[in-house]
């Protein structure tokens, strides 16, 4: 529903975020229900990493349950779905954040 904080009126939705990781640049990542939300160091929802194969596959729903940054060099993230881990490599464009690797 709606919710106020100071003077500003926001719409509160039911994402069932579930862990949260933030890289080195400040972007942060958020496992919840309809995928990994990306969202800009200044809150900004970038965009929304889903993962529609599993639905072929026969899991339903497909949710990431865990997200981490590492990797040697921090730029890479990981992502728990089902019974598999996801890696992207952390890309330097805004507009698109991640590159899948695997």
């Amino acid at each position: 529903g709606d919710r106020h904080y100071g003077e500003e009126r926001v719409q509160a939705i039911e994402s069932h975020a579930r862990g949260m990781a933030i890289d080195q640049a400040g972007y942060l990542y958020v496992a919840s229900r309809p995928g990994v939300q990306v969202f800009e160091p200044g809150g900004r929802l970038l965009g929304l990493v889903t993962f529609p194969e599993l639905l072929s596959e026969g899991y339903y729903p497909p949710e990431p349950q865990r997200v981490a940054v590492g990797g040697p060099d921090g730029r890479t993230l990981f992502v728990s779905c089902a019974d598999r881990v996801y890696t992207f490599i952390l890309g330097p464009a805004p507009k698109q954040p991640l590159n899948q690797t695997n």
